[in-house]
């Protein structure tokens, strides 16, 4: 026989065609001559093939051997393997799904209102088989709630976004990274805690009983961001302005402008925010007359009917507001030699009380005792009707 050639076929188990990477060659170990052989003569051809993620994914390959020649009369001879040589390979669908927190808490160390957890979240394929039509979903949980609660950054929400290639693909040992936002609010703070957990489902090439195609779902480790309320409120009193005449002394109705100044230093948000205002003497001991009270200016303290733009009574985290107060000085005060004014807060954290520490300012007032003393006389004269113009003399009464 003469012109022998072989050719090979190569499929996947889905009957996709494949290439060989290398052959058929011919063996040059055998005696017989390349393209011939003679009778009872037997020639040894070659083929190489690198399992490609196709093969992997379809879970094997198909070889067919042919060959073609022909005999002394021109004649062509051909044959071809019986039956295809299958070759198996073992699938495995399956990944990981990663997620961590961090928590940007502005420096001060407390988890609390108005932080950002950044959520990462790492999607990696660790089977042997292409997965396909990736998806993302995400669950945030505060506390011990089993309620989902919405994404609060104004984001898209992480289900069905395009994660990573433009078809949402993962090769084997392909990873995929996803960053979503959630910002504490007062509600999660109340929690305590806030759990998130992503879901991450594929399509992969395995099918099941009815033909489809099976679905990979992976849930992730749960990522505890723990945020310990630590309410807190801080009231601070300064004299700003002290009011003296020409004599440079306090003197009745004269004034001194106190500036207090109320801060949410803790990290959950406190309601019914008020303060309280005690003048007492230098002893202690508080005045009790009308004229003792305080007027404030600006913001409203009460919340009646605040301005839009003062305090309604509510302290965000890190939220500082700002009074005057203006006392009156009465003669009760200059009598005691001074006033001492002390003032504190207090708030509410859901319906626990927080009284702050009493912020005290003293103002001394100098004595300043001062006596005028005024003689006049008249004169009561005797004896003559032209009193204008007389001398005091013997027996004019002076008183």
């Amino acid at each position: 026989l003469t012109g022998v050639t072989v050719s090979d076929t190569i499929l996947d188990s889905a009957g996709e065609a494949l290439t060989l990477t290398s052959g058929p060659t011919y063996d040059t170990s055998n005696t017989a001559t390349e393209g011939i052989l003679d009778v009872g003569e037997s020639a040894t051809y070659s083929a190489t093939f690198v399992i490609t993620q196709q093969a992997v994914n379809a879970g094997g390959v198909s070889n067919t051997a042919s060959v073609t020649s022909k005999d002394p009369e021109g004649t062509d001879v051909t044959d071809s393997t019986d039956s295809a040589i299958e070759d198996l390979i073992p699938r495995t669908a399956a990944m990981t799904v990663v997620k961590t927190a961090s928590v940007d808490d502005n420096g001060d160390e407390k988890n609390g209102v108005g932080d950002v957890i950044q959520y990462t979240v790492t999607v990696t394929n660790t089977g042997n088989v292409t997965l396909t039509d990736v998806d993302l979903s995400d669950e945030l949980r505060l506390g011990s709630s089993t309620a989902n609660v919405e994404d609060n950054t104004g984001n898209d929400s992480p289900a069905g976004v395009n994660l990573w290639t433009q078809d949402q693909t993962l090769l084997p040992g392909e990873s995929a990274t996803y960053v979503a936002w959630y910002i504490i609010d007062d509600t999660a703070a109340s929690s305590g805690k806030v759990i998130n957990t992503a879901i991450a489902t594929a399509d992969t090439p395995l099918t099941s009983a009815d033909g489809s195609n099976q679905t990979l779902s992976v849930t992730s480790n749960e990522a505890v961001v723990d945020i310990a309320p630590i309410p807190s409120i801080l009231v601070e009193k300064e004299t700003t302005t002290v009011s003296s005449g020409a004599n440079s002394i306090l003197d009745v109705g004269e004034t001194i402008l106190y500036t207090i100044t109320l801060t949410n230093d803790g990290n959950t948000t406190l309601t019914g925010v008020s303060i309280t205002d005690v003048v007492n003497d230098l002893d202690g001991t508080a005045f009790t007359t009308p004229t003792n009270t305080i007027t404030y200016t600006g913001s409203s303290l009460d919340g009646s009917d605040p301005p839009a733009d003062s305090f309604s009574n509510t302290l965000a985290p890190s939220e500082v507001v700002t009074f005057e107060a203006l006392l009156t000085i009465d003669q009760a005060m200059v009598d005691a030699g001074g006033v001492v004014n002390t003032v504190s807060a207090v708030g509410y954290s859901g319906t626990d009380q927080l009284t702050s520490s009493a912020s005290t300012d003293e103002t001394l007032i100098a004595a300043s005792p001062a006596l005028t003393v005024t003689k006049t006389a008249t004169v009561d004269h005797v004896g003559s009707a032209d009193e204008d113009n007389r001398v005091v003399r013997e027996d004019d009464r002076i008183y």
